[in-house]
Parts: C-alpha cells; structure tokens; sequence
C-alpha cells in the first residue's frame, strides 16, 4: 500500500515575485503572515506518528511537508506521485491549502482514497466532508489506531462505513463512526524517532486545564496519558545517540503535570549521560522548586509558561484557575536557577478592557521573564469559547466562507476596543522582555556549580559587562564541562581574546566554532576580526535546530518524472528564497541596519517606519561582513538619525520595509521601545584630552558620568555638565549634555580608545587612535 502523508500549503502559494493567488483558495485578506512561522512549518508530531505506524507494518510511506511550497510545485509533485492514499493533516490556518491538495489530488489520481486528519477537521468532521467533496474520509482525534483499520479495510475493499472514530459519507450523505476508544498505553506506538530526526518530541496527550480557548481536550480527550519515563527517554536517546541532536524541544501540552514522571525523566538523562538542551512548556501550578532544581540540572534550559492576562476577572473567565502572586512566584524560581522565561500572553478574551489588559501588560514589565508572546484571542473549532459563540449563533460555515487565515475576535467591552488595540499593537508578537543581571548569573552558578550551562550564561555576561578575563574563565569551565553546544563556547573565547587584543587566539577559538556550525554570528565576527575589530559579538541564540530538510521542514524536494518520450528527469520543488532581504540591528535614537539584493548591485531604498510615521533612505554604505555571509556587492547598509520630533516621547515601535520588495525577508523588525537608552559622540581629541557629548532617553537633566580607557586601563573621568544647544536642539532635549575629559595618560603613539557613559558604563565610542609626528590625533 503507498501512502504519503502531506502537510500542505496554507493555501495555494505564489512563487516569489509573483501575485498571491485570490479566490477561496488563494491567499487571505488577513492572517497572510502565518506562512513565515517556522512552528507552523515544523511538521506536526502526529503526523509522523501515524508515518511511523504505517512504516513499521512495511508500507510503502512518503512523508512530504509542502507548507512553504508554491502552488506550481505542488501540482507537479502531485502529478508525479501516484498513491493509494493520500492522508493530509489541517489546522485551521492551512484549512485552504488541505482543500487546494485534496481536490487536486483526487481530480489526478480519482482511483485513491483521500483522507484528512488534525485538529480543524476534528472538530468539523461532517462539515468538512460537506464542504470538500475530494475528501473521503476524515480521521478524528487520536488517530493511529483508526488508520490502522482504514488501510486494513481499504486494502480488503471494504466499505469505511462505520469506522470507528472517522467520519465518511454514506449514500452521499456525511456521517460518524461510533466513537473510538482512547489509546490507553502510549507505548505501544511506534516511536516517529524510529524513523525521523525530529527536533520536537510528545511524550503525554492532554492538559488538566480547563482553559476556554484551548482544543486539547476536544483533540485529546479529558484525562491526561503518558508515555512511560523510559520510553520518553528511549525517544530523547535516539534523538542525541542516532540522529545527532543536542537541542530539543519536548511540546507536551503540559510536561510537568505529573511531578514523579518529570522527575524520573531527568534522573534517567542524567543516568544515560544525555547531554543536551531541552525546553518543554509547563504550569505555574505544578511545578516547585525541586522539580526546577531536577529539570535544570538534567538539560533543560528553557520553561514557557501560558499566563495569558494579570487580571484576576480575565483569568477566572477564561478558566485558567492561576494567579499572579503564583505567576511571579514561580518566575522568580526558575530565574534563581537559570531558567530562560517565556510568557504567552493574550489579548480579547471575555471581559477584556484597557484597564485588564493594561494590567496584563503592566504585571510582565515588573514580573521581567526574559520573553513574552503577545496574541489576539484566536476561535478554534473545538474549543469551549467556540461552542459558546456556536450556542450564541456563529456558525461554522465561516471557516468554509470567511476571508481569513485564523479567526481573530475580540470579546472584551466594546467601548474600550479601540484603545486596547492600540495598547496591544505596541506589544504583539513576540518580544525581549528583560535579561538576566551579571549578579542573577553569578547567583545561578553559584547554585548549580557543576552545570555547564551557568557557566556560559555567566561568561557572556561577563561579556557585556566588559569583564574579558571573567569571561574566559567561565566559558573555559563550560568547555570542560561539556557542553553539549561547543560553538557557543568558542564563540565567547574568541569575544574575549578580541576585546584583550590578543587577536590570533581570537581567531583560532572562531576556526573551533566553525567547525561546528556555520552561524552567520561567528561569520561576522571573524569578518569583523580580519578588520581588527576587538567587539565581537559574544551571543549566538540556542534555537532547536528546525533546519530546512525534508520532512520536518519544507526543504527542498527531488522527484523524478518522464518526458514525453519516455525519459526520466530530475526535478527540484520547494520554496525559493528571495534574493532581497534586509535586517534591522541597532535602536538607539540612530537606527542602523543593511538591506541587499543578492541578484542585483543596485542599492536599495528601504523605509524606516517609526510609529507610523515613514522615512526613505538608500542603503548604500559599504558592509563586507554581509557580502561576506548572505553574498551581494557589499553596498548595502545605512544609517538613519530620525528627526528630534519623533524621538521626544520614546517611541513605541520601528520597523524595516523594502517598499519595492515587498515579500523580502527582513529580520530584527519590527522592534519595539528600543530607543530609549544612552548614546553619545566624540567630537574632539587631543593627545591629553577629549570631548563631545552623552545623553540618556527618557530624558534625564542629572549629571552622567564619563569614563575613558586607553589600552584597557581607566585614563581619566568627568560628568556632563557642558552646555550643549546643537545637542538639544537635534535630539529633544534640555540639559547639559556636552564633556570635556582630561587624559590621565597621555596619547603617544596608537592605543585603544574606550568611552563609557553611564551606570551601565554603555559604550558611546571605542576604537584606534593614534598620535601623528605632527602631534594630531588620527582615529581609525
């Protein structure tokens, strides 16, 4: 029996460069950016479980994730992939694309038997068969065991009628199957890690919660069941063991529900001397501090919890049975041991007002996780909240009918909606919320001595707080620990050695990284040491190691299909990047960042969007360190000084735009309350002094503190205290931002300039100067 299992496009895709397909298939009016997400490309894990029951009874399976695939590549892949079934998973945004497949699918190949599964039509099974007629038979829920008899049935030419736990059409009408029994003992599933390399991994099915917009139970059932210790220890093995992982990401609904398995699962890492990083989400009521003590020790780095809102009344209308001082308890836990803290927050539940989600937005700001994920309330079929809004008069029909990726509604006081969206879009999606302190960093190694992992946080932020020697020590003691992430390591060494000077060991720590990975961070960093840079960039963000292979990703697709004569012929299919892309990399009152054209020399003119208020610059500045890594002539970067006006209240949100490109990938955009902060400018140097001027945003009158370093060692101090009306006029301001610094030594030949301002000792200038036979000063 040939089988492939599909993950389709959100809906049919145009080729880049190309206009979006309309129409009900095409792309929606709104929710067009879900397509980007790289969790709504990874594959579903479900999806793979039902691969690896079919592959394990000898099937002949194919399993091809299409979510980033134009609609072009889809056709001919379908035309040259005949199957007995094709089984296609849908959520509700790429409810389109399961359409767009399914009918091509079945007008190519109108012998198959077309089958679709996940949680949309789950919750819509008879709707499903109703409105997409090239749809036999949909799979509902849990689905191995159901498939199981499909393929035993198709195979003996058996009628699906009453097929336990499906829905099918009976003399043209759709019908239920009787409902089918949960799969009591998850074990007895073949592991997907059999057979995929997968960066995420189940180990439970279900949640405790009784959270209104959550489908889990709906998809689940109500009682939460788990895969043993071992076997979810047998999956982690293979992961690291066979297929070479060092990240993972564990995505139970609620990893630490039940205390005694979590507990046995990282005991049993330590035990088998698993070194890896892993993150799983969890509850802020079930977890204590033993269990955080054994999930750090044992590999996991990271913990996201679902707070949702701060309001007491928005958080009993929801069913989320937490509060704050719970919230903040538990945050305050994980930070003592190192715990990257991630909040999902929502935006438009029952109740809602400027003043709920103020509170909302208010409590992160004091709580301080390190991240946080803002989002409108969604309407998933299957939910609580959607079988109230059904009771009231929704109908389904709108996810067959309306314009839209994902169901976005707002359910809060009417009155205050404008307002609250306002508030919302200076906050949604995902953010930096706050980093952890040198001090917490020493804390946490304190706390855990022998882990690895302390050890490197504390390196970088040794790092930057400009302690090299500290810095190296630590992540030397994260090395021979070992850490399952050596690159991370190196990559801190060589940011150290860089900023002593000593820049050969510089190099060779980065060479060491490299042969680990090609992250485009210690690319630029070793273009930045050829040019004899010392402020190398000591962080290289830990993600799971998504990738761009098939199947887990939508990498690129070989197939093969004949000419007209006869002749076989090699065809690669998948998403093509776009030679245009772009990145937003610093915010202070000057905003800076490159754009390219990979296929073209011309620069670019991009648009700096600053609370709405827009701006048009070329990017034209010289950056080898891009052409160097994404390619392009070099001539792509800029420099943008916003007028004074639209800096005086800090503004709240600045984005990157390629105006005449408007499918390009930009990263780093938008960013959000960034400008404020500290920056300055040296305007004049002498062999025995220095001035020019600092200043802080949100404006401050009081003196700040200027330090200088040559060669590393303190050369002098003062405060600003000069008046400075060029200063004040370009920026806004009103004080006394100017300085004037007497040298304690005395520039004699080249050294290394420092200039600090501020508390934080921000950098405002740094680099060469050197002292001509003239007696002038050259600043390289």
């Amino acid at each position: 029996m040939r089988i492939i299992f599909i993950q389709p496009p959100p809906w049919k895709l145009a080729q880049p460069g190309q206009p979006p397909y309309t129409g009900p298939l095409g792309q929606p009016q709104t929710g067009a950016d879900v397509v980007t997400d790289p969790f709504y490309q990874v594959i579903p894990f479900g999806l793979l479980s039902l691969a690896a029951q079919s592959m394990a009874k000898a099937h002949h399976v194919s399993v091809v994730n299409l979510s980033a695939f134009a609609w072009d590549d889809v056709v001919t892949f379908l035309d040259n992939s005949p199957a007995d079934i094709f089984a296609i998973t849908a959520i509700t945004s790429n409810r389109r694309g399961l359409s767009a497949v399914a009918d091509y699918a079945k007008t190519r190949w109108p012998s198959s038997l077309v089958v679709a599964g996940g949680p949309h039509v789950s919750a819509l099974p008879l709707e499903t068969l109703s409105h997409i007629p090239a749809i036999d038979c949909v799979v509902i829920g849990e689905g191995e065991r159901t498939f199981e008899e499909l393929i035993h049935r198709y195979e003996a030419g058996r009628s699906l009628y009453g097929l336990a736990g499906a829905a099918v059409r009976h003399n043209g009408a759709p019908v239920l199957g009787p409902k089918r029994a949960r799969i009591r003992d998850l074990d007895s599933l073949v592991s997907p890690l059999r057979y995929f390399d997968t960066p995420v991994i189940l180990s439970s099915r279900g949640c405790p919660g009784h959270c209104t917009f959550c489908g889990s139970k709906a998809l689940w059932g109500n009682t939460v069941r788990f895969n043993s210790p071992g076997y979810t220890l047998d999956m982690i093995e293979t992961a690291v063991r066979r297929h070479g992982r060092r990240v993972l990401a564990i995505k139970d609904d609620t990893f630490t529900v039940n205390k005694a398995r979590a507990m046995a699962v990282c005991q049993g890492i330590l035990e088998r001397k698993l070194n890896l990083l892993w993150s799983c989400d969890a509850r802020v009521d079930n977890v204590d501090e033993e269990l955080l003590i054994a999930l750090r020790k044992s590999g996991c780095a990271s913990l996201s919890f679902g707070v949702e809102s701060a309001s007491p009344t928005i958080l009993q209308n929801i069913g989320k049975r937490i509060n704050t001082e719970r919230i903040l308890h538990v945050t305050r836990l994980a930070q003592k041991y190192g715990f990257h803290v991630h909040y999902y927050m929502m935006m438009g539940n029952q109740g809602e007002t400027l003043e709920t989600f103020r509170q909302s937005v208010e409590f992160v700001q004091t709580a301080k996780p390190d991240t946080a994920f803002y989002c409108n309330l969604c309407i998933y079929p299957g939910t609580p909240e959607y079988e109230r809004l059904r009771t009231a008069g929704l109908s389904p029909e709108i996810f067959f009918s309306g314009d839209f990726a994902e169901l976005n509604v707002y359910l809060g006081n009417s009155a205050d909606k404008a307002q609250v969206y306002d508030l919302y879009h200076e906050h949604c999606g995902a953010s930096h919320v706050a980093a952890p302190t040198l001090e917490q960093r020493v804390e946490v190694a304190h706390a855990l001595p022998n882990l690895h992992a302390a050890h490197l946080d504390l390196a970088t932020s040794c790092m930057q707080a400009h302690d090299a020697h500290a810095a190296r020590v630590h992540a030397k003691q994260a090395l021979e620990m070992g850490h399952p992430l050596p690159h991370l390591c190196y990559n801190v060494l060589a940011a150290a050695m860089a900023a002593l000077h000593k820049y050969n060991a510089a190099r060779g720590y980065l060479l060491r990284a490299k042969r680990y990975t090609d992250h485009p961070i210690i690319e630029k960093n070793l273009h930045r040491l050829n040019a004899q840079h010392n402020d190398l960039d000591p962080v290289i963000p830990v993600d799971v190691g998504f990738g761009n292979t098939q199947p887990i990703m939508p990498g690129s697709l070989s197939i093969v299909r004949y000419d007209q004569y006869g002749k076989p012929q090699t065809v690669t299919l998948g998403p093509k990047p776009s030679p245009v892309m772009g990145h937003l990399e610093t915010i202070t009152p000057t905003i800076s960042g490159w754009a390219v054209n990979t296929d073209d020399p011309t620069p670019l003119v991009v648009e700096i969007d600053i609370d709405g208020s827009t701006w048009s610059i070329v990017a034209d500045l010289q950056r080898p360190d891009v052409k160097a890594v994404v390619g392009g002539s070099g001539r792509c970067g800029f420099v943008f000084m916003p007028p004074a006006s639209s800096l005086r209240n800090c503004p709240q949100k600045v984005g990157l735009f390629i105006p005449d490109h408007p499918g390009a990938s930009i990263t780093g955009t938008p960013r959000k309350a960034l400008l404020a902060g500290i920056i300055g400018y040296l305007d004049e140097l002498t062999e025995n002094s220095l001035s020019g001027w600092a200043i802080q945003r949100p404006e401050t009158n009081a003196p700040m503190t200027i330090r200088a370093l040559l060669d590393g060692v303190p050369a002098g101090q003062t405060v600003t205290d000069v008046p400075r009306n060029d200063v004040n006029q370009l920026h806004g301001t009103n004080g006394n931002p100017g300085f004037i610094l007497p040298l304690t030594n005395t520039i004699t030949e080249t050294h290394h300039l420092t200039v600090l301002a501020g508390p934080d000792r921000t950098v405002i200038f740094e680099g060469d100067v050197e002292r001509r036979p003239s007696g002038s000063i050259l600043i390289h």
